[in-house]
């Protein structure tokens, strides 16, 4: 068993950006740890309800046990994170160890040579759609790769306005990104939505070689069901005609 680990995937996104797959792509190989998104306030809400502490009093321990979650036996911590987790991770750091680091300082301190994989996905209009669907319905992600698209009708209406205001998130979320790696001249290993959807193995192997770790001679296929689907199409078609109003341009 692992003492600790000896070096950290971070994988950098927003929501909807294909982060469920790539995550399980990298845990199915044993050798990348095991992402999660760790930072989401329910797991830390979970974590102080079965040890019935202060947020402040417990994190050094709640980050000692997500570093034991996220670490295969070769050493390796993987986690994921949208940008609206890492501003109050680097909130809880910077008091559980007050000083003057930097924020890239402050998450090398916990996670041990932090490598940076920056997952984009360009087609906002459709992520968007995505998110509001998501939300809406509770489904994030599903194995069931033979569900009949007919029967994933839904009894929800797509509200046009909301997605616009996903979509504003997204966009201004990806920007922030961009500025913290600019800021600490970060260069992360870059993958695209479309890129990990066309070419899965080529993408988890282009990681495994960016975090520097023997890859298994054949990699476990994709487990995840791509969401999108016939209902998606219809929503995104109808939010795209919706941006030509003047309700929506009122908006912009």
């Amino acid at each position: 068993m692992v003492v600790g680990p000896v070096r950290s995937c971070v994988v950098c996104t927003v929501p909807r950006s294909g982060s469920w797959l790539l995550a399980d792509a990298l845990a199915n190989t044993g050798v990348c740890g095991r992402p999660e998104e760790f930072f989401r306030r329910d797991y830390l809400d979970d974590f102080l309800v079965r040890r019935g502490y202060s947020v402040l009093a417990a994190y050094e321990e709640f980050l000692e046990e997500v570093l034991e979650a996220g670490t295969t036996e070769n050493g390796v911590f993987s986690m994921k994170v949208h940008w609206q987790q890492l501003v109050p991770l680097l909130v809880a750091l910077r008091l559980a160890s007050p000083g003057r680091a930097t924020d890239a300082e402050l998450l090398e301190s916990a996670f041990p040579a932090p490598a940076y994989v920056r997952l984009v996905r360009e087609d906002k209009e459709r992520a968007a759609v995505s998110y509001f669907r998501a939300i809406s319905t509770g489904s994030w992600w599903s194995t069931d790769t033979s569900r009949d698209e007919g029967a994933s009708a839904l009894a929800v209406l797509p509200d046009y306005d909301r997605i616009w205001w996903l979509e504003q998130i997204l966009r201004e979320h990806d920007l922030a990104w961009d500025s913290f790696f600019a800021a600490y001249e970060i260069e992360p290993h870059v993958v695209t939505y479309d890129e990990l959807c066309s070419d899965y193995e080529g993408v988890v192997r282009s990681v495994l070689d960016f975090i520097g770790v023997p890859q298994p001679v054949r990699l476990q296929p994709a487990r995840l069901a791509k969401q999108s689907d016939a209902t998606s199409d219809r929503w995104l078609d109808g939010y795209l005609a919706w941006l030509e109003t003047p309700v929506a341009e009122a908006l912009t």
